[in-house]
């Protein structure tokens, strides 16, 4: 539908995460920049979160899984 498209809404942006919440990574298309292309589609931990950024802990998977703290 036509509502679902431009400006995206101000709740996105204020959601609250905790530390320990599992969250799915997904880009937006109305916004490029910054989009999240190397773990886009991944379901990850939170870790820590500020006022300004969340930290996350990512698996990447090669020969076996290495955390990673983002």
């Amino acid at each position: 539908s036509f509502r679902k498209h431009g400006v995206v809404p101000l709740a996105t942006y204020r959601r609250i995460y905790k530390k320990g919440d599992i969250v799915d990574i997904k880009g937006m298309g109305t916004v490029q920049k910054g989009t999240p292309h190397k773990c886009c589609g991944k379901t990850v931990r939170v870790y820590s979160g500020t006022q300004h950024a969340v930290g996350i802990v990512v698996n990447k998977l090669r020969a076996r899984f290495l955390p990673r703290e983002l």
